[in-house]
């Protein structure tokens, strides 16, 4: 059967137990002499006291190596992890700055569409007041006027015209706000980026019912 291998903590353990007794030893006898009773002379003494400081030595020297192994293994593992970095794969940083800048690029694109097709709706809702087409609340029913091209009545905005709708025929043509979109896909951790199935609400879907459709 093969021997158990000793662990530095269980060397550890035992020097630092056979050390205590040595002192325990030593103690005894220095306490007899002291009380002028018991059988141990001042030689017994000094080499119960010597024998308990090579204990204590020992003990020392056996803590001294965990230490220096434990450091050992410190500074492999911390070479370890230098030498995985220079062997990685990682990209540089003029992939991310290129990334960053596809994103600016896309996203300057989004605002300005928003902000265009705002403008354009919002002058053509200001056209249509000025030529006195009728405005109504969104609790009202549009009632298109023969005559008017089928130009439906315009529904105010919380009180105000602001870029708005308008509706067509049986179309309905709209603004939106790029940045509800903005943070809204800002704020989807990434597995929801990745599996649009896992998000609270279709984004997609909303924008589509704000724009609507051009009349046919």
């Amino acid at each position: 059967m093969a021997s158990k291998t000793v662990t530095p903590e269980e060397l550890l353990d035992a020097a630092k137990a056979a050390a205590a007794s040595a002192r325990d030893y030593a103690n005894t006898i220095e306490a007899e002499l002291a009380s002028g009773r018991g059988k141990h002379t001042i030689a017994d003494l000094e080499d119960a006291e010597r024998a308990a400081r090579v204990a204590d030595l020992a003990a020392q020297a056996a803590q001294s190596q965990i230490v220096e192994s434990v450091e050992k293994d410190r500074l492999a593992r911390i070479r370890a992890i230098r030498d995985e970095i220079e062997a990685s794969s990682l990209r540089t940083a003029d992939h991310y700055a290129d990334l960053l800048a596809n994103l600016e690029s896309a996203l300057l694109a989004f605002r300005e569409a928003a902000e265009e097709r705002a403008t354009t709706i919002r002058e053509w809702r200001r056209a249509l007041l000025g030529l006195n087409v009728e405005t109504i609340t969104s609790n009202e029913r549009a009632v298109v006027p023969e005559g008017q091209a089928g130009i439906a009545p315009l529904v105010l905005d919380g009180g105000h015209l602001g870029g708005g709708k308008i509706r067509v025929d049986q179309s309905t043509i709209g603004s939106f706000d790029a940045d509800f979109y903005v943070g809204k896909m800002a704020a989807l951790p990434l597995q929801a980026l990745r599996r649009p199935e896992l998000r609270n609400e279709d984004l997609e879907r909303i924008l589509r019912s704000q724009v609507g459709n051009l009349p046919a």
